[in-house]
């Protein structure tokens, strides 16, 4: 998730960046990991990540609850070379969980 938040930043072309709650869960809903058994365990999965990061508030509370700051701290922790390293990794993370989905599927 954290990848998620340095690429929007390093993208955006404003120092104050807001993402919802939502945009989130849009982005990463789609990448199950073996613990997930299903989409619930999943969505929790996704809020404690983003607890987590507001914690350590990398991620920064706005006045409306489902939206938050992304921290021009996330820059400094994650640098373009590390953002484009881990980049390649969750691609092919992606890639082998659609390729074991679909294996799963053809078995059915």
């Amino acid at each position: 998730m954290a990848l998620h938040l340095a690429k929007i930043m390093r993208t955006s072309h404003d120092e104050h960046v807001l993402i919802s709650k939502a945009d989130i869960h849009d982005h990463f809903g789609n990448v199950m990991h073996r613990v997930d058994r299903d989409e619930a365990m999943l969505r929790n999965r996704i809020d404690e990540a983003i607890t987590k990061l507001v914690k350590t508030q990398i991620l920064l509370r706005t006045p409306d609850d489902d939206t938050y700051a992304i921290s021009p701290v996330i820059l400094a922790i994650m640098t373009g070379q590390m953002v484009d390293e881990l980049s390649k990794e969750f691609e092919q993370l992606l890639t082998r969980g659609r390729s074991r989905r679909r294996r799963d599927r053809s078995r059915r």
